[in-house]
């Protein structure tokens, strides 16, 4: 069963009590738990610069976890109805 908010209080509203409360949005995704990913963890890249002050990953690896971290995001998003993704 479904529950929606009640009225908006100054106090803003909580979704979910604990990580393995479910929660959806938009009634277009069914609810899930927090997902939980070895992608979104801290980083530690290195940006290099360029003479015409380009801005470039040092490393593929760097390169790589940034995109990772990315697409969980979007993935998240998606599965919980927020981001219309395909």
């Amino acid at each position: 069963m479904a529950y929606t908010t009640g009225p908006v209080i100054p106090e803003g509203v909580v979704f979910g009590q604990s990580s393995t409360d479910k929660i959806g949005f938009y009634g277009l995704a069914t609810p899930i738990v927090r997902r939980s990913s070895a992608a979104m963890v801290t980083l530690a890249t290195t940006f290099i610069t360029d003479a015409s002050s380009n801005i470039a990953f040092a490393t593929i690896t760097g390169a790589n976890a940034v995109i990772s971290q990315i697409t969980e995001i979007r993935d998240t998003l998606a599965a919980l109805g927020l981001h219309a993704g395909s």
